[in-house]
């Protein structure tokens, strides 16, 4: 078949290539200067052409209908391709270089120096490396001690709040007992008071017996005596002087004129 013949001459191709790479590859440290250049830019223009027949053998092995086929022309393809991607890589490599070195001689700096002054910046770049895992890992720590805190001021905000609650409880419960003692000494006052005024009540009458005798007994008499008359004519009576008294007489016989009060002597 043509797509065969087509994919084993790529193959065939792109390996003398890569073998041609490799050989010019080996010449470079030998050379320096626009010989260097030179060498260089020719390998970079085979990469280039080997890279063109890696891509046709990839088309190629995607025409072939022959499953069997089809899986060797790939293993072909993938090792072909892995090859010319490092031959590259190794060209850029030593374009690399060679502008280091050419930059170093310019400066008047050998090749060991400069790969001694490597070697510095390497160790330098590793100190600077190694300072940085210690900051993250002090900052590690540093976030750990955090968490640590805000885990006990969070159980001691806990502990708070529950006291707070059970603070606002006992409040409530002094309130209600408050209310009652109010209750009870308001209660207690009235009774207080009830009692004073009955205490200043005997007081004064054990006073007035005592400054004139049988004036309460005698006023208490004229009190029922006027109420009984006045139930008889529906008529005040007129309060009575008290026989044996300094007052005067002609009082006493107008007070005896009156109904009510002659009907009240009758009965005494």
């Amino acid at each position: 078949m043509s797509y065969s013949v087509d994919i084993k001459y790529y193959i065939q191709c792109c390996t003398d290539l890569e073998r041609e790479i490799s050989d010019m590859l080996e010449q470079v440290p030998d050379t320096n200067g626009a010989e260097r250049r030179n060498l260089l830019k020719e390998i970079e223009s085979k990469v280039s052409r080997a890279k063109e027949y890696v891509s046709s053998i990839q088309m190629e092995v995607l025409d072939i209908t022959d499953d069997e086929l089809n899986e060797q022309y790939t293993e072909e393809y993938e090792t072909h391709n892995a090859e010319v991607t490092r031959l590259e890589e190794e060209v850029k490599a030593a374009g690399k270089s060679a502008q280091q070195e050419e930059k170093a001689k310019a400066s008047g700096v050998t090749t060991q120096q400069l790969m001694d002054k490597s070697k510095d910046l390497q160790e330098i770049q590793k100190r600077s490396l190694d300072n940085s895992i210690n900051t993250i890992n002090n900052i590690k720590e540093v976030g750990n001690d955090t968490l640590v805190e805000i885990d006990r001021q969070k159980e001691q905000l806990e502990k708070a709040r529950n006291d707070m609650v059970e603070m606002d409880s006992e409040l409530n419960r002094a309130k209600k007992i408050m209310k009652v003692m109010i209750t009870r000494a308001a209660g207690d006052n009235c009774v207080r008071v009830l009692a004073l005024l009955v205490l200043l009540a005997v007081i004064a009458v054990i006073v007035v017996e005592a400054v004139s005798p049988g004036a309460i007994k005698k006023q208490v008499d004229g009190w029922f005596t006027a109420e009984s008359g006045d139930a008889a004519d529906g008529e005040a009576p007129t309060p009575l002087p008290e026989e044996g008294t300094n007052q005067n007489a002609a009082i006493f016989e107008e007070a005896l004129k009156q109904p009510g009060n002659r009907k009240i002597m009758r009965v005494a």
